[in-house]
């Protein structure tokens, strides 16, 4: 009777381990599977990014225009190709503005190029002029280009990695502004005017435009070129702003103590009296102050034939 219960222990000892050995056959072959297949997409993978190697794009002539009522916007470019690398189906165009947003343009991925061949690329704006290609709001800072290709399994691929990638800060021709300044679209031609919302093409910083009373502000660095402008010297005999006034006569000089309502603001011949019209008035022959407010006292000098103007 013991003997017969040692022998059935022993053949469930040896079913025991049966079981574990396929068990584990099992999740080997599981494991196989699932490392193969990815293994497999690797290698394919591998082998379409070998592919791009060599490949070889320059991108020339870039230009990007805004809207300004005569021309409507583009972005164009010519792309050119250099030796090396296999046949490609076409290729991608990605621009990326200074908000971080990005816009793939797909019109040119059936359009082949052969080596030391150029590919011209021209990019509509929107009817918006504050709109760039295709939706994007900021202002373009980078253009990219990735090739298509066949695959050796003959599918359709595009670069992972840009092929050839070109920054743009706000020069180089077309209705770009050289020097970091704004393009015409952000322009106004005296101080009455009113800057446009979006300043674009602005050296690659961005911003809105906003009126201020030294001018434009663009963003940092930016400055907007012939944009709106004040009477900055109001003591120069100079119409700083090109509205026709002449320092103490412009208005713009309110806001630096003068008050347009007597002759010598307006430049004619006059006399200061005790009702000054500017904080200081000032004989420019010489440079000697005729009147000027002390507490609540008036000095008062004679500087007819003078502007009153600030010191």
């Amino acid at each position: 009777m013991q003997k017969e219960c040692v022998g059935k222990k022993g053949l469930n000892d040896i079913i025991t381990t049966v079981l574990i050995v396929l068990l584990v056959i099992v999740a080997t072959a599981i494991v196989w599977v699932f490392v193969s297949i990815m293994f497999t997409g690797s290698i394919s993978q591998l082998r379409t990014e070998i592919e791009f190697f060599g490949l070889n794009f320059e991108i020339r002539n870039l230009e990007i225009i805004e809207v300004d009522g005569v021309d409507n916007g583009r972005v164009s470019f010519d792309l050119y190709r250099k030796s090396g690398g296999g046949d490609i189906l076409g290729f991608v165009v990605v621009l990326e503005d200074d908000l971080k947003n990005s816009v793939t343009i797909n019109d040119y991925n059936d359009n082949p190029l052969a080596e030391l061949q150029s590919a011209h690329v021209t990019i509509p704006y929107e009817d918006d002029s504050t709109v760039t290609p295709h939706g994007l709001e900021g202002n373009i800072i980078k253009i990219s280009v990735h090739a298509v290709i066949q695959t050796p399994d003959g599918g359709v691929a595009t670069s992972t990695n840009p092929i050839t990638t070109k920054r743009y800060s706000g020069g180089g021709g077309g209705g770009g502004g050289g020097g970091g300044g704004c393009i015409p679209s952000c322009a106004s031609p005296t101080y009455s005017d009113v800057c446009a919302e979006t300043c674009t093409n602005c050296d690659g910083c961005g911003g809105s435009c906003s009126r201020i009373t030294t001018g434009v502000s663009c963003g940092a660095g930016c400055t907007c070129s012939g944009g709106v402008q004040t009477e900055t010297n109001c003591d120069d005999d100079t119409d700083n702003d090109n509205d026709g006034a002449i320092d103490c006569a412009d208005g713009d000089c309110l806001d630096q103590g003068c008050e347009i309502n007597g002759p010598d603001m307006l430049g004619d011949p006059g006399t200061c009296s005790e009702q000054l019209y500017c904080n200081f008035c000032w004989d420019k022959s010489d440079g000697t102050l005729c009147a000027r407010e002390v507490g609540e006292s008036i000095q008062v000098g004679q500087c007819s034939g003078y502007e009153c103007v600030l010191p």
